[in-house]
């Protein structure tokens, strides 16, 4: 099982802002920065993975994090901000987005709380935004389109069992939230099959590796026109099974029994879990999609402009398996594909009776 809490982050405007249309990659910026700020040893180093103090600092396990061979891994946080739509506000207006922390990330969330408070020391100009084309259509240079302002946490609310209950007032003691519980089920009717509609909130980003004409690899964007299921299923798999195994605690794979999960955590073989969700993968059908290209560009400290683009629309998907449909349940929880922290991949769906 995965254990999360589910947040919602309510700022203040405390002079008028102006934000890009994609709001995860600034959200993001300023987490890190101000987590940094509050508990970082060694704040001048230039590389985390230099400092001696990486094997016990929070910064680096919630948004560096490495496995035990010293590889990349998913991170413990997923970052939901579709639902603001506006790009600009207001000074004293108010706007909310949510964040999730995953697994072991929740046990340091009165420091990650505190972290929040302090972003109106921070400038939305001096960070990196994930900046979309259609933002510039009437701009000769992407450096003319200015983001500017400074914001304040007002409140965050938890939402749990579909209640929203306060645990942060401005200036106020923190309450601590409870967790929520995602169950990794094993044990299915899979002769029941399901039809459903997934709508992209946010820019689906997925990469597959390739070797190009010199035999070197490297990666290509599944564009709408290469999207299929298996693509998006074995996206969603990669990240249930990477965030499983790094951020959840070793006593709870150990512990769980039947009635919160249907398995024994101990008895887990994952190579085994993969083959049969492969088997259920392969069965899908792709009923129809309606998907387009987003082009975004993030600007990097080098000057250069990084091209993340990715797939926005819809695709109706048959023959879902009660297997798959739990993995749905999942990515619509923590999202799929690249950059979750930066609320990519973010999506809905509905079973199509």
């Amino acid at each position: 099982m995965l254990d999360y809490i589910k947040l919602i982050l309510t700022f203040k405007a405390i002079t008028n802002i102006k934000l890009p249309l994609y709001k995860g990659s600034l959200f993001r910026g300023f987490f890190k920065t101000s987590l940094k700020r509050l508990v970082c040893q060694n704040y001048d180093a230039d590389n985390c993975l230099l400092c001696k103090f990486q094997n016990e600092c929070l910064y680096f396990f919630i948004t560096e994090h490495r496995n035990n061979q010293g590889e990349n891994t998913v991170l413990p946080y997923v970052i939901s901000c579709s639902d603001i739509i506006r790009t600009e506000f207001d000074i004293g207006e108010n706007f909310s987005f949510s964040i999730k922390f995953i697994g072991k990330a929740i046990s340091f969330i009165d420091q990650i709380i505190l972290s929040f408070v302090q972003w109106n020391q921070l400038e939305i100009s001096h960070f990196q935004t994930l900046t979309a084309d259609k933002e510039f259509i009437k701009v000769e240079n992407y450096k003319d389109i200015k983001y500017f302002g400074k914001i304040k946490l007002e409140m965050i609310d938890q939402i749990t069992n579909n209640n929203l209950i306060n645990i942060y007032q401005s200036n106020s003691v923190v309450s601590s939230p409870k967790s929520e519980t995602f169950l990794f089920l094993l044990n299915y009717d899979n002769n029941n099959l399901f039809k459903v509609n997934i709508n992209f909130l946010s820019p689906l980003r997925i990469l597959k590796k390739i070797k190009n004409k010199s035999n070197k690899k490297t990666k290509l964007f599944i564009s709408p026109d290469l999207f299929n299921h298996e693509f998006f299923f074995r996206s969603l798999l990669t990240r249930l099974i990477g965030l499983y195994t790094n951020y959840v605690n070793d006593s709870d794979k150990s512990n769980e029994t039947n009635d919160h999960s249907n398995i024994n955590k101990a008895d887990i073989n994952i190579d085994k879990i993969v083959e049969h969700y492969i088997i259920d993968i392969n069965k899908v059908k792709i009923l129809s999609k309606s998907l387009i290209h987003e082009k975004i560009k993030r600007y990097s400290y080098s000057s250069k402009w990084i091209h993340l683009d990715g797939i926005i629309g819809e695709v109706i998907f048959g023959n879902i398996s009660e297997r798959l449909l739990n993995l749905l349940i999942f990515g619509s929880l923590f999202h799929t594909g690249k950059f979750p922290t930066m609320g990519m991949g973010e999506y809905s769906f509905d079973i199509i009776t």
